[in-house]
């Protein structure tokens, strides 16, 4: 590749940005990091996002720019991908013939994809062919003997979706997780977990934080091409996501509130809370103490779901590298 030095020409151009995918979030080829906890809901938010933009309808009251969208996702298997789908876009009225027209999916839970893979898969299908790009989950598209925790490695990731980017002429959003622990004192770049060149290295920043309102979120963004956009609060409840203008975002969860005001949880609302296939049992507890659940609870509830059969074991392939873990898995549901 050729390096190329020239004048800004400061004094006869009138640069024209982007066009905006949402307005007051992100533009066309920009790189989007979506970052959240486990089970705050994040997938439901980007499902109701991507229909947005399938429809042309407004998200969150912003302005969305209708278009086709492609969904990578590596975590679902596609039984429980489309269920969510059909329920997200039944939620919000959209016709289901119409965003068949609109979207397209690759299920890859199982499959060895990386970057290479997704970028010969997108230059196949033309230039301009997507708007949007949504790749879920970030942490099992990295290569094996990446170091999430690297910024070296890190650049050389997100210098491949700005060319994947550039390439498809289309937005992508970037399915990250949450760092552990508590995430109430954190500034919005500090979110995500690894290397502080995953929050610098793209154009819009998306935090999604747990909000002292029981099923609430905060969503706070850090944007390069637009203004920085006020926070708001988000109630999830599947398959809606709406704006609640009436409650504080800076009033977030922390472990030293839910110590003061205890909720009781039981066995099904352990396993629909905290338990998705992806994590073993050393996890899943983990995943319940960081949302202020004393660990003998959590060994105790985690321990009543088996014995009732709400959750199995089974080993699960991890791509690119060696033996399968073990994982917990509900039994006999259709998604969280």
């Amino acid at each position: 590749m050729s390096v190329f030095i020239v004048p800004p020409d400061l004094s006869r151009v009138t640069p024209t940005l982007r066009e905006p995918i949402v307005d007051g979030l992100f533009r066309r080829g920009e790189v989007v990091n979506w970052i959240a906890s486990p089970k705050v809901g994040k997938t439901w938010m980007l499902y109701t996002l991507l229909l947005a933009v399938c429809t042309g309808a407004p998200w969150l009251g912003r302005k969305v720019k209708k278009g086709r969208v492609l969904l990578i996702d590596n975590e679902l298997h596609p039984e429980t991908g489309i269920q969510r789908l059909q329920k997200v876009a039944r939620g919000v009225g959209a016709d289901l013939e119409a965003v068949d027209r609109q979207m397209r999916v690759a299920w890859l839970r199982g499959v060895s994809a990386g970057f290479e893979e997704i970028e010969e898969a997108i230059r196949s299908e033309g230039k301009g062919a997507f708007d949007l790009i949504a790749l879920d989950a970030f942490y099992r598209f990295i290569p094996k003997g990446t170091d999430e925790n690297a910024n070296g490695d890190m650049v050389q990731i997100y210098n491949h979706l700005d060319r994947i980017a550039a390439a498809a002429g289309a937005s992508i959003i970037n399915v990250h997780h949450a760092s552990k622990g508590d995430q109430s004192q954190k500034g919005t770049t500090d979110v995500g977990s690894g290397a502080g060149a995953i929050s610098r290295a793209v154009d819009t920043h998306i935090v999604y934080l747990r909000h002292a309102e029981d099923g609430c979120v905060t969503m706070r963004a850090v944007c390069r091409s637009f203004p920085p956009p006020d926070p708001v609060v988000l109630r999830v409840a599947p398959p809606t996501v709406t704006l609640e203008e009436e409650l504080d975002p800076a009033d977030l969860w922390t472990p030293r509130k839910a110590r003061q005001d205890p909720r009781p949880i039981g066995a099904a609302e352990f396993v629909e809370t905290f338990i998705d296939g992806t994590a073993g049992k050393v996890e899943t507890i983990s995943r319940a103490t960081s949302h202020g659940i004393p660990r003998d609870r959590a060994r105790a509830l985690l321990v009543e779901a088996t014995a009732l059969r709400m959750v199995e074991t089974v080993l699960e392939s991890q791509p690119g590298a060696g033996r399968p873990k073990q994982v917990l898995r509900p039994r006999n549901r259709g998604g969280n």
